[in-house]
């Protein structure tokens, strides 16, 4: 009897940790925080997969939930899915808490792409940086060819 009990417990938070850090890949990430209210405000946070985090001086904290690679949205269907292993287009999921309570979940997506604003907090999450392992591939680099005799090129 003993042994099945932990068995039943141990087994569950074990699958839990395994699919929330271990599958995500995401390793760390750097976050930018501001409000379109205040432009020029903002802070930065590093943080890892389910740590929560403080947002600008308000009663509020945040975790990363989710990683997904090459961001795209289904719109049929209304959920979000990524359309391949490289890293195109890298988005995190954000869910902001007061206290125990959730207020909302929020997306972040790479500075410079686009800047998705919270509905009821009015926050704009930004990737700042980001580390990764595997599955995930980095997205190819161009390497341009030189002609022959030009500088850097082929001799």
């Amino acid at each position: 009897m003993r042994g099945s009990a932990w068995f039943r417990i141990s087994v569950p938070i074990f699958l839990l940790l395994l699919t929330c850090c271990a599958s995500s890949g995401l390793r760390k990430v750097s976050l930018r925080v501001s409000s379109p209210y205040f432009p020029g405000v903002y802070e930065t946070h590093d943080v890892k997969p389910r740590q929560d985090f403080p947002v600008m001086d308000l009663d509020l904290h945040a975790r990363v939930t989710e990683f997904i690679a090459d961001f795209a949205i289904d719109t049929t269907a209304k959920r979000v899915f990524s359309a391949s292993d490289t890293l195109r287009n890298p988005a995190v999921k954000i869910e902001i808490y007061k206290g125990d309570s959730l207020v909302e979940s929020s997306w972040a997506f790479s500075v410079g792409t686009f800047k998705h604003v919270s509905r009821r907090t009015s926050l704009i999450f930004e990737i700042l940086h980001y580390a990764v392992g595997k599955p995930y591939v980095a997205f190819p680099e161009i390497k341009e060819e030189r002609p022959a005799g030009a500088p850097g090129g082929k001799s």
